[in-house]
């Protein structure tokens, strides 16, 4: 994968973003992963049976407070389809056997440079959920040869749609989407696909930044931009993390408070498995002294008792005693914009983007007149009620 996916805490969701390998067939320059897209290496098939027992014992602890809960397995990478149909056929009859009477989905995130029948056929089989980092602009998801990639996406996007799988879409913003957030959007929504659009990830040094930087400013006037026509010209697909967004603004208008996201109490919402079998929680990924634990040796009982785990939670419930009292926001907004972010520099303020767009959103909905009765059915139904912004 090249872009980091936000994923908003919810008691009854389990997310595990599952790194089976970190080689790819692509070098998109803003790719947190960089440093290891030429890496071949992959999660043993004793690693992978480990950290999908890790998920089953996680749901069943759930179980026990929240009876609706779900869990998703996010098959991740680098690119996932560059491995062999035999790796993908065996995760996904791991995947099955611990979670066959559970409640759970399986998805997996692919750039979509190269998809192929018997993979197609594999993935409908197994009823995989598929989305596919893809910005629509030029000039950033390039071939390991520097050669432009979105034509053949834009072929293989049709193949795998006329076969009849869905699929959603990840947009990072940065210097070549930026500017042109609308255009992008009315690609998607001409297909009738979701989208998730994302601000820039921390990664190496060594990426080409030049190719993709953007300000923190820029970001942010880029998402107010994209919201005002998301929501004008008829709010025709489902954007995060606007959904989101939308219910934090009419709460704040309604002056409805929202309970504070707590981890000890809600438990965890998303883990990243790296492929060497560290688990981390999601803002602190990839910060080895902050991992959890490590699934070649521990079972998920034994890391959620661990001192590790126990500090992760302090340092996130820290976090947002710290800097959420200081927030217009406060009283309405759950806390998830801080625990789940992963950008650093001045992307990383805490907190940096999502008030400032909630803010404009909140103005937004004032302006356009939307009463006290509208707002509760807004909230209760859901930002895509296209009536809304017809009205």
């Amino acid at each position: 994968m090249n872009s980091q996916e936000q994923i908003v805490p919810q008691g009854r969701s389990i997310n595990w973003i599952i790194k089976l390998s970190k080689l790819c067939n692509l070098r998109c320059g803003y790719c947190y992963e960089w440093n290891e897209l030429g890496d071949p290496r992959r999660m043993s098939a004793e690693l992978v049976e480990r950290v999908v027992q890790a998920a089953e014992d996680v749901h069943h602890l759930r179980l026990k407070s929240t009876p609706t809960v779900r869990t998703t397995l996010i098959m991740h990478g680098g690119e996932p389809l560059v491995l062999p149909l035999d790796y993908l056929r065996a995760f996904l009859d791991v995947a099955h056997a611990h979670f066959g009477g559970l409640s759970h989905e399986i998805a997996l995130q692919t750039n979509l440079f190269r998809i192929t029948d018997s993979q197609i056929e594999l993935l409908k089989e197994y009823r995989v959920v598929v989305g596919v980092s893809y910005d629509v602009a030029p000039g950033v998801r390039l071939t390991v040869d520097g050669r432009e990639s979105a034509d053949r996406v834009e072929e293989n996007i049709r193949i795998v749609r006329d076969a009849g799988i869905s699929l959603a879409a990840i947009v990072v913003i940065g210097r070549h989407t930026g500017p042109r957030l609308r255009m992008v959007y009315d690609h998607f929504a001409d297909r009738g696909m979701m989208l998730r659009v994302l601000p820039l990830a921390d990664g190496p040094p060594e990426r080409p930044i030049d190719s993709f930087s953007i300000s923190l400013g820029e970001t942010i006037a880029a998402m107010c931009d994209l919201f005002d026509y998301w929501f004008e010209s008829g709010l025709r697909v489902p954007v995060d993390p606007f959904r989101t967004y939308v219910k934090d603004a009419i709460r704040f208008l309604l002056r409805i408070p929202a309970q504070k996201y707590n981890r000890a109490d809600a438990g965890d919402y998303a883990f990243f498995v790296n492929v060497d079998g560290r688990i981390y929680a999601e803002r602190d990924t990839y910060d080895i002294p902050r991992a959890l634990g490590d699934l070649n040796t521990e079972r998920m009982a034994e890391v959620l008792r661990s001192d590790s785990y126990r500090a992760s939670l302090a340092r996130e419930a820290a976090l947002i005693a710290g800097k959420c009292p200081s927030c217009p926001l406060d009283a309405s907004c759950a806390g998830w914009p801080i625990v789940s972010t992963k950008s650093r520099g001045e992307f990383d303020n805490p907190c940096a983007i999502a008030p400032a767009v909630i803010q404009h959103i909140v103005m937004r909905l004032e302006s356009w007149g939307f009463g006290g009765e509208e707002l509760k059915r807004m909230l209760v139904e859901g930002a895509e009620a296209r009536q809304y912004a017809e009205a």
